[in-house]
């Protein structure tokens, strides 16, 4: 989805204040609904992390397609929806009783993912807590999970507040646990640092830990007797196995290609810039700012993820290059040839996007490369013709077709394509 070319719609608004802001932001996101809506996209609205951009909050735009780079968790019962990278998780509600057994370190030579420990030693991956050594511009943290989970680095820089954060290298690893990565984890360390247990490991109850020592593990790791007074915190990615953080109804997962964003950026740049303007009692005041953004040449891009099959394009009607294609069979065929032209040369003039395969080709390969781009509606004139006195008009979406008399064919194609240009179908 990352292409060389792309083209972007920008858009900003300035308010006297809040109030202003949160209209114009309101008259912009109904504005991308409709263009949306109108493309024929099956799209998900979400709130977003507004990033190095900034403000108060944002949402994306996300077309819904199982080859989307962004992940999307929603509630079909209470109608929540988020960008999977701010989805809250929810703490376990029961801690377990620690097993009561004294902290045994034991070999585990070579064993080094999360995978081969607990295979190893012959336990869930879910008892063992992981420790995850971070570099960021305000120092290191360790961050402690469940062995199942993964981190959410959006979550981290969040709660930190960090510019920037990056997984540590292997020497100061080395030097800050005195092991080889693999081979860390939160009792002993050889140097202190920040440590953040994420809220999973709550549940962790005798468990398997790094010893900070190469080749070695603890075990009947008990953290609220052996590493006191951590912090603990939601820094994990959702799974399709969470609930719902607002209704704790059955959530789900999804895959979505990002094609709009639009964010309240409050005051952000405009005190930067020292950018005021007088309010109606006359007094200077910082400009309260919109941000507004759609990925142009990315809905071309979403489409086609969302609208194909074996055959190729299915254009959605009001973004398709052309509403139909004309194919008479046999160019060469006086009758089809002169009523394929006249019926283009009607619909050109009427408004209709229209293109006319007059390629002296086999009929099958016109036919394919119909289909393979997707045009919207197919229009033959073939044998049928000269028989019938019919032509046919297919849908390339529902595969559906129409016979229509060849004396009615430039009213009726015409009332029907305008018909589907309405329904954008």
């Amino acid at each position: 989805m990352r292409a060389r070319e792309f083209m972007m719609k920008d858009a900003y608004s300035f308010d006297a204040d809040e109030a202003g802001m949160k209209k114009s932001f309101d008259k912009m996101f109904e504005a991308y609904m409709r263009i949306f809506k109108r493309c024929g996209l099956d799209f998900a609205v979400v709130d977003a992390d507004p990033g190095a951009i900034g403000g108060s909050s944002s949402k994306e735009f996300m077309v819904l397609a199982e080859s989307g780079e962004e992940g999307i968790f929603s509630c079909p019962s209470c109608g929540y929806s988020i960008n999977i990278d701010l989805a809250e998780c929810v703490a376990p509600k029961d801690k377990p009783e620690g097993s009561g057994k004294p902290l045994e370190k034991v070999v585990t030579k070579g064993m080094k993912t999360v995978a081969e420990v607990a295979s190893f030693l012959k336990t869930a991956e879910s008892a063992l807590v992981k420790t995850l050594i971070y570099e960021t511009d305000l120092g290191f943290f360790g961050i402690l999970l469940r062995g199942d989970c993964q981190l959410n680095e959006t979550k981290l820089s969040k709660l930190t507040g960090a510019a920037w954060l990056k997984l540590a290298q292997d020497k100061d690893i080395r030097d800050i646990t005195g092991a080889a990565p693999g081979f860390s984890g939160p009792v002993g360390l050889k140097k202190e640092i920040k440590m953040i247990a994420d809220h999973s490991v709550l549940a962790v109850s005798a468990g398997v830990c790094g010893a900070n020592e190469d080749d070695c593990h603890y075990i009947n790791l008990d953290l609220s007797r052996d590493v006191p007074g951590l912090t603990f915190a939601d820094l994990r990615m959702i799974t399709p196995e969470d609930a719902c953080p607002k209704c704790g109804g059955k959530a789900v997962l999804k895959r979505g290609i990002e094609v709009g964003h639009v964010f309240m950026l409050g005051t952000k740049y405009s005190d930067a810039m020292k950018a005021k303007c007088l309010n109606s009692s006359g007094v200077p005041v910082p400009l309260v700012m919109g941000c507004y953004g759609i990925g142009v040449s990315r809905i071309i891009a979403a489409a086609i993820e969302q609208n194909n099959d074996d055959n190729g394009i299915i254009w959605p009607m009001a973004i398709a290059p052309y509403h139909a294609v004309i194919v008479p069979v046999n160019v060469k065929d006086a009758l089809q040839k002169e009523k394929a032209e006249e019926l283009y040369a009607f619909l050109s003039e009427k408004g209709i996007e229209i293109i006319l395969d007059d390629r002296d080709e086999r009929p099958g390969i016109k036919f394919k490369d119909a289909d393979l781009m997707g045009i919207p509606y197919k229009i033959t004139f073939g044998n049928r013709l000269a028989k019938d006195g019919v032509i046919e008009m297919k849908s390339r979406r529902t595969g559906e077709s129409v016979e229509i008399p060849a004396a009615e064919m430039k009213e009726k194609v015409y009332e029907l394509l305008q018909a589907a240009i309405r329904d954008r179908g």
